[in-house]
């Protein structure tokens, strides 16, 4: 055995970085994993936040059944509640998620007659750009409430509320 030096080998000397330089290689991919999974999870819990609102926003906004609509600007508010966070964003305002526009919001209401049932908010189409590759999420997240606000009854009619100006149904 050759010279030794604090017990080991003299040809041994270079082996202790050799193994550092391993072993600290598989630490930082572990870590890099952990990250971009963390960053994943946390722009879709983000996103999933930011489109429930939109859907509970949705799901009390009053309709008007004289129209069959829920508002002349109903779906650009509840797009920007999922995108901004608030249906009436100012301008310039930064989206929650990088990279995210009302045009990957959609809406759909599902109506029993002229009153809706329910409301359903997602996102389609948005890639996400993570830290090493990116995400396209289609259809998901998706939240669907049930409809909650008032609903203005056709005027005319006879019916319950039918007079001129409508009123107040269920």
């Amino acid at each position: 055995m050759a010279d030794t030096e604090k017990g080991r080998p003299r040809n041994a000397k270079g082996s202790v970085m050799v193994e550092f330089a391993l072993g600290f290689g598989a630490v930082l991919l572990i870590l890099a994993g952990v990250l971009e999974f963390g960053y994943t999870f946390y722009l879709y819990n983000t996103l999933q936040s930011t489109v429930r609102d939109a859907a509970r926003y949705a799901s009390l906004r009053p309709y008007d059944a004289n129209s069959n609509t829920a508002g002349a600007n109903w779906e650009t508010a509840v797009q920007n509640m999922a995108t901004y966070g608030e249906p009436n964003p100012a301008g310039g305002e930064a989206p929650m998620v990088p990279g995210m526009g009302t045009s990957y919001v959609t809406t759909n209401t599902t109506m029993d007659g002229i009153v809706p049932v329910t409301v359903t908010v997602s996102v389609a189409g948005l890639t996400v750009s993570t830290f090493f590759r990116e995400i396209t999420l289609n259809g998901n997240p998706s939240v669907t409430f049930p409809y909650m606000g008032r609903v203005l009854a056709p005027s005319g009619g006879g019916g319950p509320g039918g007079g001129p100006g409508g009123g107040a149904g269920t």
